[in-house]
């Protein structure tokens, strides 16, 4: 029954990773759509092409729900100095392009559901959730954090850090065990 309750009680955590995961690779999805010229059928004919509008704008309003349930995670700080600053979006976003070529190459909507739920289990499964390319048009900035203790974390911040100088870090909010948003 304990391992129920702990179940239970980690439901509303679970939910939140896995609108991050949908959220950041929902774009294979859009993609193959866009690719094979799919438009909702409900739209008049000559308005057809705001489907791909609206393909779009689905990941990047759930990215936006997700910054905005970020607020209700656990709080925390960073209680040590902040010894070196990493720019992380260039390690990530190459994957992410590796998406899109890959939703180019699927065939048919049988195997888009294939490839897309392994993206998705390996996505959720995975710490790269937390990097979600929609979070650079809502001007935050992903890092890696090293503290002066030897800490390693992935920051996703709007703040513009460099290395060696003074940022406050006092709102942070826990997404896993080494990923934090900052909601300064």
């Amino acid at each position: 029954m304990k391992k129920v309750m702990s179940f239970i009680g980690h439901l509303p955590q679970k939910a939140f990773h896995l609108l991050m995961s949908v959220s950041a690779s929902g774009y294979v999805v859009v993609i193959y759509l866009i690719k094979e010229g799919m438009t909702l059928r409900f739209l008049p004919e000559g308005v057809r092409g705001l489907s791909y509008i609206a393909y779009l704008a689905v990941p990047a309003i759930l990215s936006w729900i997700c910054l905005r349930l970020s607020g209700h995670l656990p709080k925390c700080g960073m209680e040590c100095e902040i010894a070196e600053v990493e720019l992380a979006s260039h390690s990530f976003l190459p994957s992410y392009l590796g998406y899109f070529f890959v939703a180019l190459s699927i065939p048919n909507i049988r195997a888009l559901a294939y490839v897309y739920a392994v993206i998705l289990l390996f996505t959720y499964l995975s710490q790269a959730l937390s990097f979600n390319p929609m979070y650079l048009l809502f001007r935050y900035s992903f890092y890696f954090v090293t503290g002066e203790d030897g800490t390693k974390i992935f920051l996703i911040t709007r703040q513009k850090m460099k290395p060696r100088q003074d940022v406050v870090l006092d709102d942070l909010r826990r997404i896993n065990d080494f990923t934090f948003i900052d909601m300064r």
